[in-house]
Parts: C-alpha cells; sequence; structure tokens
C-alpha cells in the first residue's frame, strides 16, 4: 500500500514547515532540516522521505508570500515574485497573486512528477552526457541573458550590474585553492556572503524607502474586481513548467535558474498591462517549483544530488542502507511510487494552504507604510541574524541595502546583481573542472555545451550593441511600473 494514513501526516507535517520556512527570509529548508535531523533518522524510510521532500518543497511555495507582500524572496528561486508580485500587491491583488503563485507552483510541481514518473531514465541520460564543460556553458548562458536584459540603459552598465554580483559571488575562501578572497581578514567572510544575506539587502532593505508609495494605494474592492478579469494564460504557465523542468533535470540548474529564465522569457514575449503582469509572475512560480521537483530525476537514477536539499535526501537514503541510483528502480520500486505519491500529496496540500490562507497573508498590503517599513527591516534583520547568529551578517545585509537603496534610486534593476551573484561562482567552478579533465584550454572551449554558449552569447551581445537597450517591462521602483 503505497498510501497510508502515516505517510499522509508525515507529508502534511513536511509541507506546513516548509511553507513556514519559506516565509522566512534567511532560514532555509537546510535549517529546518537540522533542527529536525535527529527525529528524521529514526522515522521509517518513507515517512522520513516525505517530511524531508514537505519541507524542501514547500519552501518553494511559501518563499512567493514575503516576496509578494513584503519584496523580500523567502527563497532564492522567488526572486522574480519580489518584482511582479509586489506591483500586484501594491495594487490591492495582493489575495491574487498569492492565489495565482499557488495555482502556477501546483501546475509546475504536477508537470515535473509527469517528468520523474515517466520520463527519469531517458532524461538521466542526457543529463549524464553533459560534462562540466557544458554545464559552464550554461551558466555563461544564463550571466548572458540576464546582461542583455538588464535594465541599464548601457551596455557597459548592464556588464557591470552583473560584474558586481560576480565579485561578491567569490567571497570566501576559493574552493580549488583554499586561499580567502576579498575577505579583508575579516574571519566571518571565509565562508562567503551567504545568497540571503543579499536577497534581504538588495530586495528588503533597499526597496525601504519606497514602500510607502507602493502600498498607499491598496484597496479590498480592487482585488475582487481583478481576480476575475485578465486570467492568466495558461500558455505562461505551461511554458515555466517545462523550462523549470528541463532546468531541474540539469546538475546546477534547479529552481533559480529555472524561474530566471522563465521570467525573461515572458519578458521578451508580447503584451503590457495586466495579463502581462500575471504571467510574470505565474511562469517564473511554475518553473520555480517544476525545476526544485525535477531535480528528484537524477538524483534518484544517477544518484546525483543537484542542490544541497537534495544531498540532505541523499544521505538519508544512504544512512538507511538505500543507495540511491539506477539500484533504487530496479530493487525498489515501492520506495519510488512512496515518494511519487507523497509529491502528488505534498502539492495538493500546499497548494490548498496556500490559497485558503491567502487573504489572512493579503491583510499585509493593508498595513500602513510605517508600520510595513518596520515589519519587512524587522524580518529582514531576523533573517540577516539567525542565518548564522552572526552581527557581522546584519551588518553585511544593511551595507548591500545601502547599494539596494542606489540601485533603486538611479532606476536600475538589481536582478543582474543578484544573478551574477549566483551564476558567476558556478560557472568559474564548472570551468575549473573542466581545465582537470581536458588537456588544455583550447580543448574545453571545443566542447559542444560550451561552444554552442559561447555563439549565441556572441549573438546577444551583437543584437545588444546594434540596437538600444530594450526597455524593461518591469523594475523594483515603484515609479517604473507595468500595472
Amino acid at each position: 500500500m503505497l498510501i497510508s494514513w502515516a505517510l499522509l501526516g508525515s507529508t502534511l507535517l513536511g509541507a506546513v514547515a516548509g511553507i513556514v520556512v519559506g516565509v522566512l527570509p534567511g532560514v532555509g529548508p537546510l535549517t529546518a532540516f537540522a533542527l529536525l535531523s535527529a527525529w528524521l533518522f529514526v522515522l521509517p524510510i518513507d515517512q522520513a522521505l516525505a517530511v524531508v521532500m514537505g519541507i524542501y518543497f514547500g519552501a518553494q511555495y511559501g518563499g512567493a508570500i514575503p516576496a509578494i507582500m513584503l519584496g523580500v524572496p523567502g527563497e532564492t528561486s522567488a526572486l522574480p515574485s519580489c518584482v511582479t508580485g509586489r506591483q500586484l500587491a501594491s495594487r490591492g491583488l495582493a489575495k491574487t497573486a498569492l492565489r495565482i503563485a499557488a495555482w502556477s507552483s501546483l501546475a509546475g510541481g504536477l508537470v515535473s512528477l509527469g517528468a520523474i514518473a515517466f520520463l527519469t531514465r531517458p532524461l538521466a541520460e542526457l543529463a549524464l552526457k553533459l560534462g562540466p564543460a557544458d554545464i559552464a556553458g550554461l551558466f555563461l548562458f544564463g550571466l548572458a541573458v540576464t546582461w542583455f536584459m538588464g535594465s541599464a540603459k548601457s551596455s557597459l552598465g548592464a556588464a557591470c550590474l552583473v560584474g558586481i554580483g560576480w565579485l561578491l559571488g567569490t567571497v570566501g575562501v576559493d574552493p580549488a585553492t583554499g586561499i580567502p578572497r576579498g575577505t579583508f581578514g575579516i574571519p566571518e567572510l571565509m565562508d562567503g556572503i551567504g545568497v540571503g544575506l543579499l536577497g534581504i539587502g538588495l530586495f528588503g532593505f533597499g526597496c525601504l524607502p519606497w514602500v510607502g508609495r507602493e502600498f498607499g494605494s491598496a484597496s479590498r474592492n480592487d482585488d475582487r474586481a481583478m481576480d476575475v478579469s485578465a486570467p492568466t494564460d495558461i500558455g505562461a504557465v505551461g511554458r515555466g513548467s517545462l523550462l523549470g523542468t528541463a532546468m531541474g533535470l540539469i546538475p546546477g540548474g534547479g529552481a533559480v535558474l529555472g524561474a530566471t529564465s522563465a521570467f525573461y522569457l515572458e519578458k521578451r514575449i508580447g503584451g503590457a498591462g495586466m495579463p502581462k503582469a500575471r504571467n510574470l509572475l505565474a511562469s517564473p512560480e511554475a518553473a520555480n517549483n517544476a525545476g526544485a521537483q525535477a531535480g528528484m530525476v537524477p538524483l534518484l537514477a544517477l544518484g546525483l544530488p543537484t542542490n544541497p536539499a537534495l544531498a540532505v535526501m541523499a544521505s538519508l537514503l544512504v544512512v538507511k542502507g538505500v543507495t540511491p541510483g539506477p539500484g533504487l528502480m530496479r530493487d525498489m520500486p515501492e520506495l519510488l511510487g512512496a515518494i511519487q505519491a507523497s509529491m502528488l500529496i505534498g502539492n495538493l496540500l500546499m497548494a490548498a494552504t496556500m490559497i485558503a490562507n491567502a487573504g489572512m497573508w493579503a491583510r499585509l498590503a493593508e498595513l500602513r507604510p510605517a508600520m510595513l517599513r518596520v515589519l519587512i527591516g524587522g524580518v529582514g534583520l531576523a533573517g540577516a541574524y539567525f542565518s548564522n547568529e552572526s552581527w557581522v551578517d546584519v551588518a553585511l545585509a544593511l551595507g548591500i541595502g545601502v547599494i539596494g537603496i542606489g540601485l533603486h534610486w538611479r532606476k536600475l534593476d538589481p536582478v543582474p546583481v543578484f544573478m551574477g551573484f549566483v551564476l558567476g561562482p558556478l560557472c568559474e567552478e564548472y570551468l575549473r573542472r573542466a581545465e582537470q579533465v581536458h588537456a588544455d584550454a583550447i580543448s574545453v572551449l571545443m566542447q559542444p555545451g560550451l561552444l554552442l554558449a559561447l555563439v549565441l552569447t556572441a549573438g546577444l551581445v551583437a543584437t545588444r550593441l546594434s540596437q538600444r537597450a530594450p526597455a524593461d517591462v518591469l523594475v523594483s521602483k515603484p515609479s517604473l511600473e507595468v500595472i
């Protein structure tokens, strides 16, 4: 029997805990795993996996709540929702935005679940053929797309934004050489700047001066009126789900790259006004959840975890005496069935929880601007401190917040900085791995994936240099709005 009351209870517990973890910026699934580790290793393997998957996937759902309501990404992959979702909330459409996020996340989860059920073997074989140079090419092209879509008026300015993020991402001990980079002798910087700190600084503290202008006009009447009109394009949800699933199958891809790629894809597709804004929220949310859950494919089929949360799942399997990989699909089909059943139930429970409580979260939009500033600042400070229980992290987040204020004041989109921070070091890491595999730099450059990425990047550079920088459909500063 694949579904039992114990499995249902474990899935529900994980889902609720995951949404709570996602709501709290700076507190990721790994923190919840650490707190529950002693209990998880005592549970039967199917129930333990149900709790872990519920926390991980629930964090993707819950990350949209502070992103939409406060402009602070609860999870890194919720970054695109900070941009569009907060503008919808500022129009009194908070409940609508939360429901769009929930339904889109559910669609993305179901699509990725279909991939796990029917395409695990062939897609895992395709992902296995990608070498480190090919993966580096994927990240390089992601950086190029970020640069191309940046809101800076000059190409050099857009490149600088990506470069600033890349430089911030290199702070800490170089994993290849063991030499500190950009730490200035501060011990707390040896582990680098956390992704959560950057998000809190750029999108939380960096937007505080404009919070009152955004949320001052929210009204329930607008929410009821617009909840029916301008329906979300099913095609946008489908595009995000498929794109996120594809990115999740690639080691190092996952929810962040899938959500960002879907966001920029929707920006390039025509449209304007409310339908465009809703699609810009729906597609990345679908890609976010699809990318997170599709990462189960290389884990189950190859034993390859594509991010730290999935690495915890892999270690949990090993401790329980189960080796993830091809043998798992052959020897324990009942466990695979339990995993798929808990994923299906978890997605339904998480979407239902989000939709049922949308009104409760939407009440954040009715708070006075001063109270919202206090709330955003308090949540940001708490997230910065409790990520490592360090006041240095708080100072870092405040310093990054000053950078964010400068970017918003100059009407520059901070997303390229964030994406440079995430993708730049990954690109560097996989290029170094490729150098170890191949004899020389020429051999690395001639790898198909990297070569294709270089050609596509050159095409983007030529396109941007031959025309004016594309107008940003949506940026963070309230004075430049889409709706």
